[in-house]
């Protein structure tokens, strides 16, 4: 008993896990301060708040910098837009010496001297069916400071067509002024060489996708040609050379000289809207290719004269035949022809029957447009194989009753009434 109550009453802490107050002063001298959690939370708002500050004054210059481009866009297409509607009046009124005066005076020389000749030859062409060109600035790209490309969109050209076409010009900043200027070779870049089975092409690296389209059914296109015409392969031997440059001036040709073609870019060649690169570049080349096919095929001085319109329809109609890149008729305007015909009511063989080339007009393009109807509607109505057949009678018989029974089994009245209808439709 007495030891029991000797014995000191045991003492529990009952704070488990807990430490006393002086133990949480001591852990607080030991350990180093630290920030609380509201003081942490404020930091980081601080900071977004800084990052979000910043990106919005990046972002307010990038659209204050986007709305000055624009607006500056904007101004340049703006005064590009009235001088492509000068350029109109000028040419529309024969007023060449405005329209020289909008050019750029350090161009090329001989390109502002093709420029006037082409523009003078144009309106002769168009005679009283000329018109106000009617100019739309599309786009607009700065090349330089003061050089700007325009691609310009035709509403409506100079004579009357149906069909909208693009071109491509360059202007030079002079002055206060955009004035119209040559293209610089050097922007298309190095010549280049691409040769198939019977084409070398010559070109510049700027065209190479076009070139490529148009050199994979070059060797095709000829072939086809010279099967329609019953040309022998074996007898037409020699390559064709066929260049293509970014100069007006140079390329101011569209027959072969020899076995040579000189054709301009299609980045400057005046399109159907809806053609692309390689399409206009196909019909540059195969239309005087399949004049040189006929040709090739009879020798022009064997043919009698009277049949020169009739020769012409027999290439044209050709070209639109073998080429596999564009449809027939495609951008090929009607307008001379359909002229013609609300005038005059259809044509008659008799009036395609003539010994001179007339198409030194607008309006007398209907002859050939004319002579290409006969032959479409000959060939789809009585055999597409009789090509050779038509060419080579041109040479032995002088008149459409000699011509017409011998070629397609018909009387030259029956297929005057057949194709006169056939074009009225």
């Amino acid at each position: 008993m007495a030891d029991r109550r000797n014995k000191r009453p045991v003492q529990v802490n009952w704070n488990f896990g807990e430490e006393t107050e002086d133990e949480i002063r001591l852990s607080a001298q030991e350990r180093p301060s630290l920030p609380g959690r509201a003081s942490a939370r404020r930091i980081w708002v601080i900071l977004f708040l800084v990052v979000a500050i910043i990106t919005a004054g990046i972002v307010a210059l990038n659209i204050s910098a986007q709305r000055a481009r624009e607006a500056e866009r904007l101004a340049i297409q703006s005064a590009l837009q009235e001088r492509v509607e000068l350029e109109a009046w000028a040419w529309q009124n024969a007023a060449w010496t405005t329209l020289a005066g909008l050019l750029d005076p350090d161009a090329r020389r001989e390109w502002a001297r093709w420029h006037t000749q082409h523009s003078e030859g144009l309106h002769h062409w168009a005679q009283i069916y000329a018109q106000r060109p009617v100019v739309r600035v599309e786009s607009v790209e700065r090349m330089d400071p003061d050089l700007a490309q325009v691609q310009v969109r035709f509403v409506q050209a100079e004579v009357p067509d149906a069909i909208q076409r693009v071109e491509t010009r360059f202007y030079r900043l002079v002055g206060d002024s955009w004035m119209r200027t040559a293209p610089e070779r050097e922007r298309w870049g190095d010549t280049t060489v691409l040769g198939t089975t019977s084409f070398d092409f010559e070109y510049p690296v700027a065209d190479a996708a076009h070139v490529d389209a148009v050199a994979t059914v070059s060797d095709g296109v000829l072939d086809d040609l010279r099967l329609r015409l019953g040309t022998d392969p074996s007898n037409a031997s020699g390559r064709f050379t066929v260049q293509i440059v970014p100069d007006n001036f140079a390329a101011n040709v569209d027959k072969f000289v020899g076995r040579r073609l000189v054709l301009l870019t299609p980045k400057l060649t005046r399109v159907p809207a809806t053609w692309d690169g390689a399409q206009a570049l196909s019909v540059a080349l195969i239309d005087p290719l399949s004049r040189y096919a006929v040709d090739e095929a009879v020798a022009p001085d064997q043919i009698h004269p009277s049949w020169h319109v009739m020769v012409q329809g027999v290439a044209g109609w050709l070209a639109q035949a073998v080429n596999p890149l564009v449809d027939a008729g495609s951008g090929r305007s009607s307008g001379p022809l359909d002229l013609y015909i609300r005038q005059n009511g259809p044509p008659s063989l008799e009036s395609l029957h003539v010994a001179r080339d007339p198409n030194w007009t607008w309006a007398s393009g209907w002859m050939t447009l004319a002579a290409e109807s006969v032959v479409a509607y000959g060939l789809e109505t009585y055999g597409a194989d009789k090509v050779d057949d038509l060419v080579a009678g041109f040479v032995v018989y002088d008149t459409w009753e000699a011509l017409l029974p011998d070629v397609f089994g018909v009387t030259a009245p029956e297929f005057e009434a057949g194709w006169q209808a056939w074009l009225m439709q």
